[in-house]
């Protein structure tokens, strides 16, 4: 969805920051932020119990990728995350696309656990 924002949208984006009250766009922040560790913690937890079903070589193989991958995307991922994520364009993104995505993700992660 990052890249789907057009002109338009981006332009309607800077309307909704234009309306809001600083403690409006506090709130949007902290919300995005807490569901963005909401969905972090249901990815880590998915990626644990699978490398809980590798052998110790490949689990450690496994890591060791991943931490090589965090390490050259990490500062991309992060200037994407501070580009994008002022609280306009949150609420157009949620607007266009609600979170029915991470929503369903989150809801069965709920009832297997149950």
């Amino acid at each position: 969805m990052l890249g789907a924002l057009t002109p338009t949208h981006r332009a309607a984006a800077a309307q909704l920051d234009a309306a809001l009250y600083p403690s409006e766009v506090q709130a949007i922040g902290r919300a995005e932020a807490a569901m963005r560790n909401q969905m972090l913690g249901v990815v880590r937890q998915a990626q644990n119990d699978f490398q809980q079903t590798m052998p110790p070589e490949q689990r450690q193989r496994m890591e060791q990728d991943v931490q090589n991958g965090a390490a050259r995307l990490g500062p991309a991922v992060a200037k994407a995350i501070h580009d994008e994520n002022d609280a306009g364009q949150l609420l157009l993104r949620t607007a266009l696309s609600g979170v029915q995505p991470f929503a369903r993700l989150l809801d069965r992660t709920k009832l297997k656990t149950r």
